[in-house]
């Protein structure tokens, strides 16, 4: 099985690092593709992966740091470098892996027996320097604990069940693995910038038809903090512009504004947002959420609104 790797990266001196742990970690490098949209400045000499342009299963999208719109931008970018590949692996270019990943997440992908499943989840910590036993082990979830304005609060926590994957409401950008055809099906929008990403790419995918899941062991490993690191936001002092436009579309996702025609952006036909609601416990009409969801249950929940708060 062919799986298609996205690595959006922004001036990440952790990218090269990235990709050889995959091709490292990997039972079959042969069976990796990578797109990556590789956002950087020359002055950035350890920003360097030009050694992987000449191999065949690459194919890098080369962007000048101040051209770029942000990191749903580039997201969409990467897929426009999918070539059919039987599934896709969406991180970020600061991340670890498992020994034996990619064997691991088809084998427990089989298992589900769900041909519409995806899995997402919040990468357990590493720091640069560290070694594998020094990781975080534990093996997390993405907690929706919350709404503030109308939106979505969510936070890595750990499973209180890992005997098995688990149904999922929340969803994390740095770790996503499905079908390569939520590519075509799920296009990125790339006028969202960072916040709201998650929670609209987690209803797009379900009304779509497809169903989220936590997995149950550790596959990603992610570095959060990075104070030092340079980020988009640090180097467009514009930034402002680009997050009000994706909020707008936001809200016109969620059917509080009728601002945009989000076309192919939009939500799909197979499920509606009531059906959401539904399983997911989040009421973005009403601006509630379920007391459930809040306890970190395993999605659907029943529905009574007095359980809505």
């Amino acid at each position: 099985m062919k799986i298609f790797i996205q690595i959006a990266s922004y001036r990440d001196p952790d990218l090269k690092n990235t990709i050889e742990d995959l091709i490292n970690n990997s039972s079959c490098a042969d069976n990796l593709s990578f797109g990556i949209c590789w956002q950087h400045s020359e002055e950035d000499l350890w920003d360097n992966i030009y050694e992987y342009r000449d191999r065949s299963n690459f194919r890098i999208i080369d962007v000048n740091y101040s051209e770029s719109k942000g990191a749903c931008w580039a997201r969409n970018l990467t897929q426009s470098l999918y070539n059919g590949e039987d599934f896709t692996l969406q991180i970020d270019s600061h991340t670890r892996s498992e020994k034996d990943w990619d064997n691991k997440i088809l084998s427990l992908y089989k298992d589900l027996e769900d041909d519409m499943a995806i899995f997402t989840s919040y990468p357990s910590m590493f720091q640069p320097g560290q070694t594998y036993d020094e990781y975080d082990k534990r093996v997390f979830g993405c907690h929706v604990y919350g709404m503030e304005n109308g939106l979505i609060n969510s936070r890595p926590r750990s499973l209180d069940n890992n005997t098995r994957p688990m149904r999922a409401v929340g969803l994390a950008a740095g770790f996503i693995f499905g079908p390569g055809r939520i590519i075509k099906d799920v296009p990125y929008d790339p006028d969202f910038y960072f916040s709201g990403e998650e929670a609209a790419l987690a209803i797009r995918y379900y009304t779509h038809g497809y169903n989220l899941y936590h997995p149950n062991i550790n596959l990603f490993y992610h570095f959060y903090t990075r104070k030092e690191q340079k980020k988009h936001w640090s180097d467009h002092k514009d930034w402002h512009k680009y997050s009000a436009v994706a909020r707008k579309r936001l809200e016109c996702l969620l059917g509080r504004n009728n601002d945009f025609d989000l076309s192919v952006y939009g939500l799909g036909k197979t499920r509606s947002i009531e059906d959401w609601k539904e399983y997911s416990g989040i009421d973005y009409i009403n601006k509630k959420i379920h007391k459930h969801l809040v306890e970190n249950k395993e999605p659907p929940y029943e529905q009574d609104d007095n359980l809505y708060i």
